[in-house]
């Protein structure tokens, strides 16, 4: 008999050790060796290597804009979008303290009074006579009971926990990047908005100007009608793309005040320009952005949490073993409670077997391997996206980098030209009209630059978002 009870506590022992369910890895992910649009062999950009725990910092201190700087503290305080991803990574937190309680055995402490009558009419279970009786029955009780975990469920269930609230904590930080990346491409959207309304009413000025003196030559009968109709339709073009771009300035600073947490209307931002200088963004290796990215770490997490919860579904196909202890005092009356006599205990062990469920347990394992692959698949195509995002926003780079070069050239000779026409127009061998053309050119050509200088600032804000964040610890 001692031979048995010790070869089943060793047998419990090392099912104690074995956990229903496959053991976690994460998906692989075939990733490519280097950037297309930057070549390991004459990349001109350094290898970040931060880990996607490491702090980001205030990536946003790069640009050199106290303004920018400013709003973005604002946004850290004050922003709903943060306070929800706090308010989620807390309730995972509580969800794996539920989960990690099952570890620990649960303790009760109870008291029951009752006061009973029994019938007089009941049946006899003897040769007297019944008849009704009165009593009391006080009880006062401390229970324990402890579920042996044999298959891991409730191992897989804490796995499965820990991985939600690591993908909670993730998803703040995702919601963390998102807002400053938002917040500094809105900022820096505002600000070539203005510079694109002061120009725009620049040229306004100058082709009302140009209708005045096409409308006085051709009061003279020097042009035509269709000369005075161009220029009319030259300037209400101007004016309405005036008015729209005061329309997106408007939608803008509401858009920057929602980010901020304040209300549309309480935002108020003092005019100013663009910085001086485009920092440089230096692009870290593919395989980095695993390691990096907060919105990947949370897609690998809901992987880890999916494969767990298999683990869970399968434990219902094993035993379950509860053991539970009683320890209490009863009595008929108060005053004999605590004496020995009124001692009361008891051991148990619960043993349980699911022979058949009608097919439940099949359908939730088979739910759970469904929920894991959807999960691995998100990842993969996570990781997708995310090198989509990095090749993009080096690509717009390159472009970017290329065509306002030719624009800030193109400029150049807009406002040469505008300066020899002014001279020409002040010596009497230009005319009025010919120097008035030329300005408007000159205004257009600056306006596409600051456009484009404004696009390119809005792609470094991108690909600092699609690298992760900054680069520096």
């Amino acid at each position: 008999m001692k031979r048995h009870r010790l070869a089943l506590l060793i047998s419990t022992l090392l099912l104690a050790g074995c956990a229903a369910g496959p053991d976690y890895q994460r998906p692989d992910t075939p990733l490519p060796a280097h950037w297309a649009e930057a070549p390991q062999d004459n990349s001109p950009w350094q290898v970040a290597s931060p880990q996607d725990k490491e702090a980001r910092g205030a990536w946003w201190q790069v640009f050199g804009d106290p303004v920018l700087d400013q709003l973005e503290q604002q946004a850290l305080s004050g922003s709903f979008t943060l306070q929800i991803a706090l308010a989620r990574v807390e309730q995972a937190r509580g969800l794996l303290g539920i989960a990690t309680s099952a570890n620990s055995p649960s303790i009760d402490l109870g008291e029951r009074s009752t006061r009973t009558r029994s019938s007089a009419n009941r049946p006899s279970t003897g040769s007297g006579a019944v008849s009704s009786t009165l009593q009391n029955d006080h009880v006062l009780s401390l229970g324990v009971s402890y579920e042996v975990d044999l298959f891991g469920r409730i191992r897989r269930d804490v796995e499965a926990n820990s991985a939600g609230l690591e993908q909670a904590e993730a998803d703040l930080e995702n919601a963390r990047l998102i807002l400053t990346s938002d917040v500094a491409s809105t900022y820096f959207a505002l600000r070539t908005q203005e510079a694109d309304i002061a120009l725009l009413q620049q040229a306004t000025e100058l082709q009302a100007k140009t209708l005045e003196l096409v409308q006085s030559r051709y009061k003279l009968g020097a042009v035509s009608g269709l000369d005075l109709a161009q220029q009319e339709l030259l300037l209400g073009n101007t004016r309405s793309q005036w008015h729209l771009a005061q329309r997106l300035q408007a939608q803008q600073q509401h858009a920057l005040a929602t980010l901020l947490g304040v209300d549309a209307g309480a935002l108020t931002i003092a005019e100013g320009r663009l910085p001086a200088t485009l920092p440089t963004v230096p692009p870290l290796l593919p395989a980095d952005l695993l390691q990096r990215r907060p919105d990947i770490a949370s897609s690998e997490r809901a992987v880890a949490a999916a494969n767990a919860q298999i683990g869970v579904a399968r434990s219902a196909w094993f035993p379950a073993l509860r053991i539970s202890a009683n320890d209490g005092v009863e009595s008929k009356v108060w005053g004999s409670l605590l004496e020995a006599p009124s001692n009361t205990w008891a051991l148990g062990l619960a043993f349980s077997q699911m022979l058949y469920d009608g097919g439940r347990t099949r359908s939730r394992v088979a739910q759970a391997e469904a929920g894991h692959q959807l999960a691995t698949a998100s990842y993969r195509l996570t990781v997708l996206k995310a090198l989509q995002e990095v090749e993009d926003g080096l690509a717009s780079r390159r472009t970017l980098s290329a065509a306002t070069e030719e624009a800030r050239r193109a400029a150049t000779a807009g406002d040469k030209a505008a300066a020899i026409t002014g001279t020409r127009y002040k010596l009497g061998a230009a005319t009025a009209l010919e120097h008035l053309v030329t300005e408007q050119n000159a205004l257009s050509t600056r306006r596409q630059l600051q456009q484009l200088e404004g696009q390119q600032w809005a792609n470094a804000v991108f690909l600092i978002k699609a690298l992760g964040g900054s680069w520096q610890q």
